[in-house]
């Protein structure tokens, strides 16, 4: 009984130091094994925090920010740029208007602002003079990139004299305008126009100059804009290990059983395990250290 259970650790500790020789061997494989857990949790972690970061983006009350002073266009790579292109150019309140915005945000009128249109002795009708100004706004815009910051096309300025009644400076009671902006620009400055723009409008209307704006019974429009909203995300808290351990976690036993699976389909196909038996090879000492090991 001694002898076997001599024989028994024997052999288990023979077998254990082969195994131990070939795992050193096939370096490769044996450094797989330790790695693929150690690679599968950080990567499941990686995968948690950028799930978290994405899906805890919510904002559901953004900061507003006042809408500024409308800024005279900045020439970049010695460009000269126009801040403000309109039309028509030949209706009076229109200019009256753009002279009374160039004062208000300090623009020189001709050079930062400049007006455009059809020639006064073209004998076009509204519609023929709309559709001609139109085009020439946006076909100097496509000639010229990058070298106007705003247009403004004043739709109601090509209606008949006498179809909108008119208040102060001439202004008809509704001013109708169409503002052209580049939207790929980071800051296009068309909210800042539009506020600039109606503000004046209505300083006119009510026969004040751009001198009375700082009076207090001066009209004023003060407005912020702020981002939409982004709620509290109903899959916010997701988890990734919940949802897909599953199938990370499959991967690790898997290079392991394969690496098994080809030692012991190699020792039989070279018929090692069958010599070691026929040595007197316990059946039980061999799959013990396989399975130890």
């Amino acid at each position: 009984m001694s002898f076997l259970r001599s024989s028994f650790v024997r052999q288990l500790q023979v077998l254990g130091k082969k195994n131990l020789l070939l795992a050193l061997r096939n370096w490769k494989g044996t450094l797989g094994q330790i790695l693929a857990p150690i690679f599968i949790v950080a990567l499941l972690f990686a995968m948690q925090g950028i799930s978290n970061y994405v899906l805890s983006q919510d904002n559901p009350h953004p900061t507003p920010s006042p809408i500024q002073m409308y800024p005279k266009c900045i020439p970049h790579n010695n460009i000269p740029c126009t801040s403000i292109i309109y039309a028509p150019n030949n209706v009076k309140w229109v200019n009256t208007l753009m002279e009374s915005v160039s004062r208000a945000s300090r623009l020189e009128y001709g050079v930062d602002v400049v007006g455009m249109g059809h020639p006064a002795s073209m004998n076009y009708n509204p519609l023929q003079a709309l559709i001609h100004d139109n085009d020439t706004l946006n076909t100097y815009i496509v000639n010229n990139p990058n070298t106007t910051q705003n247009a403004i096309l004043f739709t109601t300025a090509y209606v008949p004299s006498g179809v909108l009644p008119t208040m102060g400076g001439g202004l008809p009671l509704d001013v109708g305008y169409m503002l052209l902006y580049n939207a790929t620009a980071t800051s296009p400055y068309h909210m800042e126009l539009m506020r600039l723009l109606d503000e004046t409008v209505l300083l006119l209307q009510s026969n004040k100059t751009v001198s009375d704006a700082d009076s207090s019974s001066s009209p004023h429009i003060h407005a912020s804009y702020a981002m939409f909203p982004v709620p509290h995300l109903r899959v916010a808290g997701f988890d990734i290990v919940a949802a897909y351990g599953g199938v990370f976690f499959y991967l690790p036993p898997m290079i392991t059983f394969f690496i098994i699976l080809t030692e012991l389909v190699m020792e039989k196909e070279t018929h090692l395990r069958l010599g070691m038996r026929t040595m007197g090879l316990n059946n039980a000492v061999y799959w013990i250290v396989w399975w130890i090991t």
